[in-house]
């Protein structure tokens, strides 16, 4: 019989759309960073990424998964700091990495082997500047499509890719090239008609990968490696064949919580609002918080939730760092500036737990810290001591 209810499957299903388009985003960054080795977006878009998916992993109790993601932030973050561009060992590394985390999560590796030589093309001032407006395209794409940048970053790297582009489109006309024209133009108009919606995803490389390809820039993705058999960790449940692609499922080491009645009344009459800008986790706290009995909305990112507040106030407030628009701090400093939010308990919940960010949140003016993974018991830890609910 099927141990996982409904719920646990959506959960699941969840996490493993998030990890293919982690997947995606992997593909698209590394391959920018091999196209413009000295731009250092793309690294500082992968190391947000591997920060998310840390968390994430974290959370659904996927150690090995989380070690990884660990592994892979630190080695960005230590090029980072030793300045730029990255050596090519450290970036063969990072992608071995990588595939080593894709293999991990039971996703396809992404191969970087070299496409094969296209058709040499006649030297021309217009096919150098077509490689060149190739080679920054492949570093804005990245840009465009990391969703840890604010919208407004976001759209204006959007804007320019498409003025980019807009110039490729007619230089190729006055060269009598009506299909790199047709290409490009078609581009434009996907960068301009989405300008307030979400990332262009794979879409745009999709696309885009016919006019790479004829100008012999490195950008166009390999066909998928076939599919490898999801790693198991000792101890860590999995969803039954069928179920999901991924075989994960949430944290439940320690089954559902026994609450006393008094305790699980009080809780009923709780208002809390979860902030993260990860949707696995978010429904994850929300499943948890709602298995207590506990009234819970949640918000992905500052500004989502200062809307959500001055909406409807709450008891309580749940919030990561590091998120989009409007990160955690900034979240904080805001509530304490409104009298309606002032006196609002807020508790941080970051995968960083160094001292640095713990006091930066205590100065901010947060109540609470609390490291992820999180667990139904150290929700409710946290819920008995800012919750204020008189027993």
């Amino acid at each position: 019989m099927d141990s996982l209810s409904i719920r646990d499957h959506e959960l699941l299903e969840t996490f493993r759309r998030e990890l293919e388009r982690a997947r995606g985003q992997l593909d698209i960054g590394l391959r920018a960073l091999r196209a413009d080795p000295n731009d250092r977006a793309p690294a500082e878009a992968l190391d947000r990424l591997f920060h998310t998916l840390r968390g994430t992993t974290g959370t659904f109790g996927r150690t090995q998964l989380a070690d990884l993601a660990l592994a892979l932030k630190m080695a960005v973050g230590e090029a980072l700091d030793r300045g730029w561009p990255l050596r090519p060992d450290a970036l063969t590394r990072l992608e071995e990495q990588s595939n080593a985390f894709l293999a991990a999560a039971g996703l396809p590796g992404i191969d970087f082997s070299p496409a094969p030589d296209p058709p040499s093309l006649p030297a021309s001032p217009f096919v150098e500047e077509a490689r060149e407006v190739c080679r920054k395209v492949a570093s804005m794409v990245a840009k465009v499509n990391d969703v840890t940048y604010d919208r407004g970053t976001r759209n204006a790297a959007r804007e320019e890719l498409g003025n980019l582009l807009h110039a490729l489109k007619g230089a190729a006309v006055l060269e009598g090239d009506l299909k790199i024209a047709g290409i490009a133009g078609r581009l434009v108009e996907l960068c301009r008609a989405g300008a307030e919606s979400d990332p262009l995803g794979l879409e745009l490389k999709q696309r885009i990968e016919p006019m790479f390809r004829a100008f012999g820039v490195g950008f166009a993705a390999a066909a998928p490696a076939p599919a490898r058999a999801p790693a198991t960790v000792p101890g860590v449940a999995h969803a039954p064949e069928g179920a999901s692609g991924t075989g994960f499922s949430p944290r439940e080491g320690e089954g559902p919580l026994v609450l006393e009645p008094t305790l699980r009344a009080a809780l009923a009459k709780l208002r809390v609002l979860f902030v993260d800008d990860s949707l696995p986790i978010r429904k994850v706290a929300e499943k948890f918080l709602t298995e207590m009995g506990v009234p819970v909305r949640t918000a992905a990112d500052g500004l989502e939730a200062l809307g959500r507040l001055e909406q409807e106030p709450v008891d309580l407030v749940f919030t990561d760092l590091e998120m989009p628009r409007m990160h955690g701090y900034e979240l904080i400093h805001e509530m304490r500036s409104r009298e309606p939010l002032k006196a609002t308990p807020v508790v941080v919940v970051t995968g960083r737990s160094g001292s640095k960010h713990q006091f930066s949140a205590q100065t901010a003016g947060a109540t609470d810290y609390m490291i992820k993974p999180f667990t139904r018991s150290s929700l409710l830890e946290k819920l008995k001591a800012h919750g204020r609910l008189g027993l």
